[in-house]
C-alpha cells in the first residue's frame, strides 16, 4: 500500500478539461482506483460548475454559454458549484 499523495491543483483550463473527461471515462468503465485519483485532482483544482448552464456543455444546435464560454465550468471565484461540471458530463457518458 502506498502512503498519502500530495495533489497539486491544476490551474490550466485545458488540463482541467482533460482531467474531467478522463475521470468521467474512468468511472464509466469502472476503473475505480483511477477514477478516485482523478476525482481528487479535479476536486483540488480551482474550478467549479458554471452557475449559468449548470455544467452542461452546449449541444449541436445550441449556442455556448456566455458565462463559461461553453466549457461547463468557471473559476471558483465566479460562483460556480463543485461537482456540477462533473455531474453534467457524467450524464452524457
Amino acid at each position: 500500500m502506498y502512503g498519502p499523495v500530495l495533489i497539486e491543483p491544476t490551474t490550466d483550463v485545458q488540463v482541467y478539461t482533460a482531467l474531467l473527461e478522463a475521470c468521467v471515462q474512468a468511472e464509466a468503465s469502472e476503473h475505480r482506483r483511477l477514477a478516485h485519483m482523478l476525482r481528487a485532482w479535479v476536486d483540488a483544482s480551482p474550478f467549479a460548475g458554471c452557475p449559468a448552464c449548470h455544467g452542461h456543455t452546449p449541444t449541436y444546435n445550441h449556442e455556448p454559454c456566455t458565462v463559461c464560454e461553453g466549457r461547463g465550468f468557471v473559476p471558483d471565484d465566479q460562483g460556480g458549484s463543485h461537482g456540477q461540471a462533473f455531474a453534467a458530463r457524467r450524464k452524457g457518458v
